[in-house]
Parts: C-alpha cells; sequence; structure tokens
C-alpha cells in the first residue's frame, strides 16, 4: 500500500473517531440531561411526602397529648424531646 493510501486511510479514520465522539457526547449529554429532569421530579416528590409524614406525626402527637397522654411520654413515643412535643402541640 502506497504511502497517499496509508495516509488517507488514517484521515478518514480519524474523521471517523471524530464523528463518532462528537456523537457520544451529544448521546451522554442528552442523557444526563433527561437524568437531572428525573432526579429533580423525585425529589420534589420525596420532599412533599417527607412534609406529608411529618404532618402526620404531628397530628398523631397532637391526638395522644388531646387524649392526655403526658408529654413527656409522647416525647419518648416519638423520639422527641418534651420541649419540641410542646412547640408542636402549640403549632397545631
Amino acid at each position: 500500500m502506497s504511502k497517499k493510501k496509508s495516509s488517507d486511510y488514517l484521515h478518514q479514520a480519524f474523521k471517523n473517531l471524530a464523528k463518532a465522539q462528537e456523537e457520544f457526547q451529544k448521546e451522554t449529554k442528552d442523557t444526563l440531561r433527561r437524568h437531572e429532569k428525573t432526579l429533580v421530579s423525585h425529589g420534589q416528590e420525596i420532599a412533599k411526602l417527607e412534609k406529608e409524614i411529618m404532618n402526620m406525626r404531628n397530628v398523631a402527637i397532637k391526638a395522644q397529648l388531646d387524649a392526655g397522654v403526658p408529654n413527656k411520654e409522647v416525647a419518648l413515643n416519638f423520639g422527641l424531646t418534651p420541649a419540641r412535643v410542646s412547640q408542636i402541640n402549640k403549632s397545631h
């Protein structure tokens, strides 16, 4: 094979490689954008669920207090300090 032909093949191979790298980078960016949107969406859903869970916990705390369970016992039941139970009770 002549030097010219070898050079032409190498040149074409490098062009093909560069094109493949560009396509790969584009596909990777597109995939990352899709995953990022999914993560943001899931993060928002998780935050909403955490808020709902905290509200349900606070309603349960208030219900125990209204039923006459001592503040200190309610605090133990929920792994909180009595001061925090008092704050929750006042805010609900």
